[in-house]
């Protein structure tokens, strides 16, 4: 996954208000086991 990268929301609980997720986690932090998703329209 690339910063700023569009996906489809996951979660079925969200999905109806934000149906997609911006990917916004620098690739500095491409260690992590997680990934810095923000809500988007």
């Amino acid at each position: 996954m690339r910063q700023f990268d569009v996906y489809p929301n996951p979660s079925t609980r969200s999905r109806a208000k934000a149906p997609y997720v911006v990917v916004v986690q620098s690739h500095h932090l491409v260690a992590a086991p997680t990934v810095l998703v923000a809500p988007s329209c």
